[in-house]
């Protein structure tokens, strides 16, 4: 570790060099990090797309099926928990 005494009796020059090459690595490293970061991001939200996509392809293949009573039955199971839902809060209030 360079003391105060060694900084002072260097050439400015060379500490403008120094600086100015560490400055360089800084800005790479921030360059390498926000391409990695946007990287990131693509991944991302990409991914989110794929699951959006496949979502609606399950539901679009869902309202198409041919088989009602798998559908009927879902509708009924999902409605009959929302009830429940409603009749739990419903004694809370009361």
């Amino acid at each position: 570790m360079d003391t105060k005494r060694d900084y002072e009796a260097r050439d400015p020059q060379a500490l403008v060099d120094e600086l100015n090459e560490q400055l360089l690595m800084c800005k790479v490293i921030a360059r390498v990090g926000l391409c990695l970061v946007g990287l990131l991001a693509i991944v991302i939200v990409t991914g989110i797309a794929a699951l959006l996509l496949y979502a609606v392809k399950r539901a679009h293949d869902w309202i198409l099926d041919d088989d009602n009573s798998k559908r009927e039955a879902l509708i009924d199971e999902i409605l009959q928990k929302v009830g429940e839902v409603f009749e739990m809060r419903a004694r809370r209030v009361v």
